[in-house]
Protein backbone atom coordinates (compact mmCIF):
# COMPACT_ATOMS: atom_id res chain seq x y z
CA UNK A 1 0.00 0.00 0.00
CA UNK A 2 1.35 3.38 -0.82
CA UNK A 3 0.62 5.85 2.12
CA UNK A 4 0.83 9.64 2.61
CA UNK A 5 2.08 10.51 5.76
CA UNK A 6 0.81 13.32 7.91
CA UNK A 7 1.81 15.13 11.42
CA UNK A 8 -0.74 16.94 13.50
CA UNK A 9 0.63 19.12 16.38
CA UNK A 10 -2.56 20.19 18.11
CA UNK A 11 -1.57 20.83 21.86
CA UNK A 12 -2.18 23.93 22.09
CA UNK A 13 -5.79 23.61 20.98
CA UNK A 14 -6.50 19.76 21.73
CA UNK A 15 -3.55 18.19 23.29
CA UNK A 16 -3.48 16.01 21.10
CA UNK A 17 -0.49 15.21 18.39
CA UNK A 18 -0.78 12.17 15.83
CA UNK A 19 1.03 10.95 12.91
CA UNK A 20 -1.80 9.97 10.33
CA UNK A 21 -0.85 7.27 7.36
CA UNK A 22 -3.28 7.52 4.68
CA UNK A 23 -3.49 5.18 1.30
CA UNK A 24 -3.12 7.16 -1.19
CA UNK A 25 -5.75 4.80 -3.39
CA UNK A 26 -8.22 3.81 -1.04
CA UNK A 27 -8.32 7.09 0.89
CA UNK A 28 -8.50 4.08 4.80
CA UNK A 29 -6.19 6.36 7.26
CA UNK A 30 -4.17 4.83 10.65
CA UNK A 31 -4.04 7.12 13.25
CA UNK A 32 -0.97 7.07 15.83
CA UNK A 33 -2.44 9.59 18.58
CA UNK A 34 -1.00 10.24 21.69
CA UNK A 35 -2.86 12.69 24.52
CA UNK A 36 -0.78 15.67 26.88
CA UNK A 37 -3.08 15.93 29.51
CA UNK A 38 -3.94 18.86 31.27
CA UNK A 39 -4.48 16.60 34.43
CA UNK A 40 -1.33 14.14 34.32
CA UNK A 41 -1.73 12.38 37.34
CA UNK A 42 -5.49 11.56 36.42
CA UNK A 43 -4.41 10.15 32.62
CA UNK A 44 -2.12 7.91 34.47
CA UNK A 45 -4.30 6.62 37.15
CA UNK A 46 -7.24 6.15 34.24
CA UNK A 47 -4.04 4.29 32.11
CA UNK A 48 -4.40 6.16 29.42
CA UNK A 49 -0.80 7.71 29.40
CA UNK A 50 0.17 5.94 26.02
CA UNK A 51 -0.62 5.98 22.72
CA UNK A 52 -3.99 4.77 20.76
CA UNK A 53 -4.37 3.75 17.32
CA UNK A 54 -7.16 4.74 15.39
CA UNK A 55 -8.95 3.21 12.37
CA UNK A 56 -12.21 3.67 11.25
CA UNK A 57 -14.00 4.43 14.04
CA UNK A 58 -12.32 1.73 16.14
CA UNK A 59 -9.78 2.42 18.82
CA UNK A 60 -7.09 0.85 20.25
CA UNK A 61 -4.85 1.52 23.67
CA UNK A 62 -1.22 0.57 22.77
CA UNK A 63 -0.86 -2.57 20.79
CA UNK A 64 2.29 -2.39 18.29
CA UNK A 65 4.96 -4.63 19.26
CA UNK A 66 7.32 -3.47 17.29
CA UNK A 67 7.81 -1.09 13.99
CA UNK A 68 10.50 -1.51 11.52
CA UNK A 69 11.49 1.49 9.14
CA UNK A 70 13.72 0.52 6.14
CA UNK A 71 14.19 3.27 3.54
CA UNK A 72 10.19 4.17 2.83
CA UNK A 73 9.33 0.69 3.63
CA UNK A 74 7.48 0.78 7.27
CA UNK A 75 6.75 -2.43 8.51
CA UNK A 76 4.22 -2.16 12.09
CA UNK A 77 3.71 -5.87 13.94
CA UNK A 78 0.20 -5.38 15.91
CA UNK A 79 -0.73 -7.54 18.88
CA UNK A 80 -3.82 -9.99 17.94
CA UNK A 81 -5.72 -7.91 20.00
CA UNK A 82 -5.31 -4.60 18.09
CA UNK A 83 -5.11 -5.94 14.89
CA UNK A 84 -8.84 -7.81 15.45
CA UNK A 85 -10.26 -4.26 16.72
CA UNK A 86 -8.83 -2.31 14.06
CA UNK A 87 -9.49 -5.29 11.58
CA UNK A 88 -5.67 -5.03 9.96
CA UNK A 89 -2.98 -8.37 9.95
CA UNK A 90 -0.90 -9.06 12.30
CA UNK A 91 1.64 -7.37 10.05
CA UNK A 92 1.16 -4.28 8.20
CA UNK A 93 3.71 -3.23 5.06
CA UNK A 94 3.46 0.29 4.00
CA UNK A 95 5.72 2.30 1.01
CA UNK A 96 6.26 5.95 2.17
CA UNK A 97 5.04 8.58 0.03
CA UNK A 98 7.28 11.73 0.21
CA UNK A 99 9.22 12.56 3.30
CA UNK A 100 6.68 9.98 5.42
CA UNK A 101 9.83 8.17 6.05
CA UNK A 102 11.22 11.70 7.92
CA UNK A 103 8.20 12.32 9.70
CA UNK A 104 8.12 9.01 11.13
CA UNK A 105 12.13 8.42 12.28
CA UNK A 106 11.47 12.01 13.90
CA UNK A 107 7.89 11.52 15.70
CA UNK A 108 7.14 7.90 15.82
CA UNK A 109 9.45 6.73 18.64
CA UNK A 110 8.17 9.15 20.85
CA UNK A 111 4.19 8.88 19.79
CA UNK A 112 4.99 5.30 21.16
CA UNK A 113 6.75 5.28 24.24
Amino acid sequence: MAVRVGWVDGRLATSVVAIVLEDVVSGDTIEIQRTFPVHPRKTVRLGQNTYCLVRAGATHYRGVLSYALAGRLLTVTLTPDAADVLELPEVVEMKLGGDGAVVLAARLPALLT
